[in-house]
């Protein structure tokens, strides 16, 4: 089974880092930076997957907005509200 008590924004942080930086590279991001900047589409595509598998919730493709999915917060946000509606 599966911890789901990991904040949004901590699990978005940490599979940003672990995914998608070049091994040895050094990045910082904060939860303002602007995600449609730092992913390319498949890389967010595949963020939105591990959020919904690790979060058992589904996003709406109609919710992939960058007022939705533009920033850590913005996402981390949105997931709050998929897991508790």
């Amino acid at each position: 089974m599966t911890d789901t008590t990991l904040n949004p924004a901590t699990k978005i942080h940490d599979f940003i880092l672990g995914s998608f930086r070049a091994e040895g590279q050094d990045v910082s991001i904060t939860g303002s930076d602007d995600l449609l900047d730092l992913l390319d589409s498949l890389q967010l595509l595949r963020l939105i997957m591990e959020l919904e598998a690790y979060y058992t919730i589904k996003v709406d493709n109609g919710d992939l907005t960058p007022e939705n999915v533009g920033t850590i917060d913005k996402l981390a946000a949105y997931i709050d509200t998929r897991r508790s509606a």
